[in-house]
């Protein structure tokens, strides 16, 4: 959820985060609408209580034992976040008021209008409520799964995250706002500490086939090199010895020969798409779902790797940090835009 304040810290004063309990009526709606969600999850995490903060009504810091277990705390509290037995609540709204001048600014708030930084949006987004969401979205391949308060069950899915590029750019480009100075570089290294720990974990539990599938398809080393000329080399005796076989069945007209190529020469054919469709971005690109169709381009090279990681120098804001209007807003536009790209123009040939 997004902090609502009051903000007094510039005042000497303590920043509060629901100060005039928007979110918290929404979590108590969500709990009365089915009295069975409070017995099936009776342990509810607020970050703002489980955690010492600096004292919202007269500004008061926090001493040093109690700035001790608040960095350990933030240094776990992301696990609970991605964690696949954790149900994380979204509320990603703010009061009406408040988003009628966020809609006047364009979704480009001043600078010293902290109320009115939006949950997310393409312009500007909480830059705490981006590392949530990101976190969330990081559970392993036992599942995990997000309800928005207000719209419903939200699903995760496992594999389709943007990249590590991507993400750290989002965290570092101006427009993902932080209250805090010190809070911009601590989200950074948090989320992509805990993406690389819960990726390590995700790719031992993967079989041995399957990740040498994979570093065949996009590594460079001579190794794998070889075995991809190996395996065009298999293809090729396969198809050389099809030819062969027919052209001797009608040379001698002897059908044993078509019936030898029929039981013997498929038997190389399944060790190749056994190597092959066991690759992850091989089976990606073919179904293209998931999220290694969208970070390798194929190339036709056997010597090099044919999938090579896709590149972008603007990375725009991907479409899990957005509102669902400015989604669907952005859906249609891509729509579009495809739909000009592939439509023939009338008297000049259609590439």
């Amino acid at each position: 959820y997004k902090w609502q304040g009051p903000f007094n810290s510039s005042n000497g004063g303590g920043d509060q985060p629901d100060g005039k309990r928007f979110h918290l009526k929404v979590v108590l709606e969500y709990y009365r609408e089915f009295s069975s969600r409070a017995d099936e999850r009776p342990a509810l995490l607020w970050d703002f209580a489980a955690i010492p903060q600096h004292n919202p009504d007269n500004g008061e810091k926090r001493t040093v034992e109690e700035q001790i277990i608040f960095q350990a705390g933030l240094g776990v509290m992301t696990n609970a976040y991605s964690s696949p037995r954790v149900l994380v609540l979204q509320h990603r709204r703010i009061p009406d008021h408040l988003q009628q001048q966020l809609d006047a600014c364009g979704g480009k708030p001043p600078l010293d209008r902290i109320d009115l930084v939006p949950y997310a949006g393409e312009h500007c987004r909480s830059g705490w409520c981006t590392s949530e969401t990101a976190c969330a979205m990081l559970m392993t391949g036992d599942g995990g799964h997000v309800f928005e308060l207000g719209v419903g069950k939200a699903p995760v899915a496992h594999g389709r995250l943007p990249s590590r590029e991507t993400m750290k750019a989002l965290f570092d480009d101006e427009s993902t706002r932080f209250i805090g100075r010190a809070d911009r570089p601590t989200v950074t290294s948090g989320y992509l500490r805990l993406r690389k720990e819960l990726e390590r974990y995700d790719e031992r539990r993967v079989p041995w086939l399957v990740r040498e599938a994979d570093k065949l398809m996009k590594d460079d080393d001579m190794r794998y090199a070889f075995i991809r000329v190996f395996l065009l080399v298999v293809i090729a005796l396969v198809l050389a010895g099809l030819g062969i076989l027919i052209c001797l069945s009608f040379v001698v007209q002897d059908a044993t020969l078509v019936i030898d190529l029929i039981v013997y020469l498929p038997l190389l054919l399944p060790l190749v798409a056994l190597v092959t469709l066991s690759s992850r971005i091989v089976r990606a690109h073919l179904c293209c779902r998931s999220r290694d169709s969208l970070e390798y381009t194929f190339h036709c090279s056997l010597w090099k790797a044919p999938f090579r990681k896709r590149t972008t120098d603007e990375p725009r804001v991907p479409d899990c940090f957005l509102p669902p209007s400015e989604r669907s807003s952005r859906a249609t536009t891509s729509g579009s835009a495809r739909d000009m790209e592939h439509r023939p123009s009338r008297g000049k040939s259609n590439r």
